[in-house]
């Protein structure tokens, strides 16, 4: 028994020798929007090691970082026409592509935090076909849902709504339209040009998670945070349908069952990166606003009129947006506890 298990073994790994050798193996153009020791490197990085490692050298996923192979608001399309055959899709940034899939941007809805967002966007997306819908052309590897999205400026301290006025916030997608719903400028700029604009004065802070902000340099300069949810910010991996339906049965499979261990990394990953980076920022002395629930209040009172536009606005496409909040709610309600 020992010598026929053996037998197989240098079988198989001579038939993984032979595939190398003859040039079948398939490699994969895999195109992500920032740079190496990013957070969203990191992921990358992980699940191409594990699908090369899975498939016995089968199929190997080349990561090409920091838009070098595709622009941020062009990955969906480019994945669906093959100039990358897997791209990493930050919702916000082509937000009129994905307005259910982005009920996660909908700020101060009291998401919980773990992989508890993850796994209510997956519920979400297995109950509304509507929002399986907007990956429609592709084929989604995984997804998950980033840290809070919170504030953070250069000069300014804000505790309550009012302190926004005036503000111009780098912000895409739903998180645009909280800005302007708090009386400030939403501004849209590449990652890659958060740090002139920040330097320059032509932004005053951004809103986003705790990650980004180190791992594009700005954090030097955003020396005053605001611990207020403005939503969670949704990624997605899709892959060009026509090369997934290449891929032998065997490979899909691999790369299928490594969905809910990459969907757990990432969201791991995510996380400690951000204890990390706040642990950098105090200890360059910078100001951390966690508002008292007296002005917690008047941020969740100034927060129903956004929810009501959001509503608003996806109902007036023909979907079922009033149905998808109230679920996101009861489900942010069950795993809250």
């Amino acid at each position: 028994m020992v010598n026929i298990l053996v037998a197989g073994l240098l079988l198989l790994a001579s038939m993984n020798m032979a595939y190398a050798e003859t040039g079948k193996v398939t490699e994969l153009r895999f195109s992500i929007h920032t740079a190496p020791g990013s957070v969203v490197h990191t992921i990358a990085t992980t699940w191409a090691k594990e699908v090369e490692e899975k498939t016995g050298g089968k199929v190997k996923v080349n990561v090409f970082p920091s838009q070098s192979l595709v622009h941020i608001k062009d990955i969906f399309p480019a994945t669906t026409k093959g100039i990358c055959d897997i791209g990493f899709a930050p919702l916000q940034m082509d937000a009129s592509r994905y307005p259910l899939s982005l009920v996660t941007g909908v700020g101060i809805m009291g998401w919980p935090s773990d992989q508890g967002p993850t796994e209510i966007w997956t519920q979400l997306q297995k109950k509304f076909p509507e929002m399986t819908a907007e990956f429609k052309g592709v084929k989604v590897l995984w997804h998950y849902i980033t840290m809070p999205m919170t504030l953070h400026f250069t000069k300014k301290t804000v505790r309550v709504p009012q302190d926004m006025k005036g503000l111009k916030i780098e912000a895409a997608g739903p998180l645009a339209a909280a800005m302007k719903f708090f009386g400030a400028t939403p501004m849209v700029t590449s990652p890659s040009e958060w740090y002139m604009a920040l330097d320059r004065g032509l932004e005053d802070g951004i809103c986003h998670n705790y990650t980004p902000i180190w791992s594009l340099k700005v954090h030097s300069l955003l020396r005053y945070h605001t611990d207020v949810d403005f939503g969670l910010l949704g990624q997605a991996i899709i892959m060009n349908a026509d090369k997934w339906n290449s891929l032998p049965a065997d490979v899909k499979k691999t790369i299928d069952d490594l969905r809910p261990w990459i969907e757990k990394r990432s969201v791991d990953i995510s996380m400690d990166q951000a204890v990390e980076v706040r642990k950098i920022c105090q200890g360059l002395g910078h100001t951390f606003i966690i508002p008292s629930p007296e002005e917690m209040k008047l941020w969740m009172e100034a927060a129903k009129p956004l929810h009501d536009a959001w509503i608003a606005d996806t109902e007036a496409k023909g979907l079922p947006g009033r149905a998808v909040f109230e679920e996101t709610k009861r489900l942010i309600e069950k795993y809250s506890h």
